[in-house]
Parts: structure tokens; sequence; C-alpha cells
């Protein structure tokens, strides 16, 4: 019925506090009558999850070189990584290292210039620049930005903004 992908819906639970999201498509739409007048419209709906989502997450931070900040990452999901949409801008040339020192990972970008953006789609694995940078692919190690569950302390080897875009898994049940 309509959209052939899944898209993001918020399912609204008067009980519930904490908005949840699911990427779901619906396949069904009955309308209930009493009387022969509406008062309601059924909907099935199909999820590609088993899990619900928190609302978009949006960390917006200056970071001086070499000084740690934590990111905490509030998920129901114990076992698996988050994987953030990434915007950073490099303030001085040369090669970007950031690091999560909760698991050592450490993602490296090497030749970036004064004031390039770099965007890091780590779920989806994509990257781009905002200036050209045409062996970006091959300046990068190919370690995408991850968050593990509950406190992340991070750092980066140069004076950037970084700005962190996700969602987090939440266990919902919907009767």
């Amino acid at each position: 019925t309509g959209i052939q992908g899944y898209e993001w819906m918020k399912v609204i639970n008067p009980e519930d506090e904490d908005d949840i999201w699911y990427r779901g498509k619906i396949n069904d739409v009955n309308v209930k009558r009493v009387n022969g007048m509406v008062v309601g419209i059924i909907l099935m709906m199909e999820c590609d999850s088993c899990l619900g989502w928190s609302n978009e997450t949006k960390i917006h931070l200056s970071f001086l070189a070499n000084q740690p900040i934590r990111i905490h990452s509030n998920t129901d999901d114990l076992c698996h990584y988050i994987y953030p949409h990434v915007t950073i801008k490099a303030k001085n040339p040369g090669t970007l290292r950031l690091t999560n020192h909760t698991d050592n990972y450490t993602t490296e970008i090497k030749n970036v210039k004064a004031n390039e953006e770099i965007i890091l789609d780590s779920k989806h694995e994509l990257i781009s620049s905002s200036l050209v940078h045409p062996l970006l692919l091959n300046d990068f190690n190919l370690h995408w930005v991850r968050l593990l569950p509950d406190e992340n302390e991070l750092s980066i080897n140069m004076d950037a903004v970084i700005s962190f875009v996700y969602r987090v898994p939440r266990k919902a049940v919907l009767l």
C-alpha cells in the first residue's frame, strides 16, 4: 500500500515516555466501523528489525588535540556497536586520528587539508570530503567510527569540530 521500502515511523504510546521509532512499511489498512460510522483505522505494519529505535541523537563537539571527551551510548543492545554518521572538520592539515580509547580503535585518514570536512557514514560504509581528495579511500584505514554500548572515551590528534548523529536500538513490545 504505497511506499515499497521501509520508512521511519514513530508509534505513539501514551503509556511510555520514550519515543520509539521503527523502520517499517504498512502492508494492510482496515477501517473500524461502529453503526456504520468510521471510528478508527487498523494498520498492519511490517518492520525490518525486531528492535525499535531511539530518537536521533545529535552531538556537536569542538575537540582540542588529544583532549578526551566522553560520549554515553544508552542502547538496549549490549552486544553490538553503534555506527554513527560522523562529520569531522579538521582545523589543521595532516593525518587525522580519531581514537575510541574504550576499545583502542582508531579511525585514520591521511593527507587531510586544513578546514576539510570529512563525512563518514559508518553504518553504510561511505566516506566523502568537502574538498577534492582524489585518493581519499586509499588514505583511509577503513576503520569506520563506532561506539560501544555505555561509555566511550574519544580523542582526536588535532583540533577539529565533530558531529555525531545516530539512533540506538530499543527493546519494545507492540500489541
